[in-house]
């Protein structure tokens, strides 16, 4: 994991997060950022618009959206968050859907099946 990023940035490490470290300086602190294992991106949501294999907005809802959709450069998103990712009424039935939900669904089910033929997409 070289990226995680919360409601007040994001912090990146290139060659990897020590994880455990970033918890407890952000159980410490009250933030991520300041993690002297990471560069520091205070006040910038465009850590998960990095070129990723897998992003997995997981506490954040609507952290993708109509304005940054199109910039996600992950090969799968994997929706983990309490709500939607990106949500929108239908004019129809007034529900509100995901509009990345089935995309990434549709993603996993096809990663998992290259993967556990021993292909890599």
């Amino acid at each position: 994991m070289t990226i995680v990023a919360e409601r007040d940035g994001y912090v990146h490490n290139p060659d990897g997060l020590a994880i455990e470290r970033l918890k407890e300086h952000q159980k410490r602190t009250g933030s991520i950022l300041g993690f002297d294992g990471a560069r520091s991106f205070g006040g910038d949501m465009s850590g998960i618009e990095q070129s990723c294999d897998v992003l997995i907005p997981a506490a954040m809802e609507n952290a993708i959206h109509a304005e940054n959709a199109e910039r996600i450069k992950a090969h799968l998103i994997v929706e983990a968050a309490n709500g939607l990712s990106h949500s929108r009424p239908t004019k129809s039935s007034g529900r509100v859907e995901s509009q990345f939900s089935q995309i990434s669904m549709s993603m996993l089910v096809a990663w998992w099946s290259a993967i556990s033929s021993g292909s890599r997409t």
